[in-house]
């Protein structure tokens, strides 16, 4: 097995074993998370301000910027829906639970958005579309946000 080296030198633990296998550099989870944060934070910032601007309560806050974080994050006037796209990151399963926790953990920090107003979603491509669109479940929790005059009733 081979070990993982960090940027400052350190052996990082198997379960931060990194993302960045493909290009051959490695990174532990903590920086990897840090990374996240920082950009989460650097655009939030700006689009908080622009929306606040112009009276809008829900926007995407983040988009696939980084390529180690296939997230779409919209927030919904308090509420985040969080969307991870499959990809192939080279985690197992407990690693991969790891690290989106870490993630959401970011997200809850910078967001300032409670855990339990936290809504992920796992989108997946399935194979010839079979099953790509169907309701999995009755139940909805729903609620109202306002733009431009206009209410709307969500469902996350």
């Amino acid at each position: 097995m081979e070990e993982s080296i960090d940027p400052t030198g350190r052996i990082a633990p198997e379960s931060e074993k990194l993302l960045f296998q493909k290009t051959g550099t490695t990174m532990s989870l903590q920086n990897k998370s840090e990374m996240f944060g920082n950009r989460l934070s650097k655009v939030y910032r700006h689009l908080q301000k622009q929306a606040k601007r112009q009276g809008i309560s829900c926007y995407r806050i983040y988009d696939h910027d980084i390529p180690e974080y296939p997230f779409s994050i919209d927030l919904y006037e308090g509420r985040l829906y969080v969307a991870e796209y499959g990809r192939r990151l080279g985690l197992g399963r407990e690693t991969h639970g790891e690290w989106l926790n870490a993630a959401l953990k970011v997200m809850e920090s910078i967001l300032k958005v409670p855990q339990d107003m936290i809504f992920v979603r796992q989108r997946r491509r399935k194979p010839g579309r079979l099953g790509q669109y169907q309701k999995i479940n009755e139940e909805g929790e729903f609620f109202m946000v306002e733009e431009d005059g206009l209410r709307f009733k969500v469902n996350l």
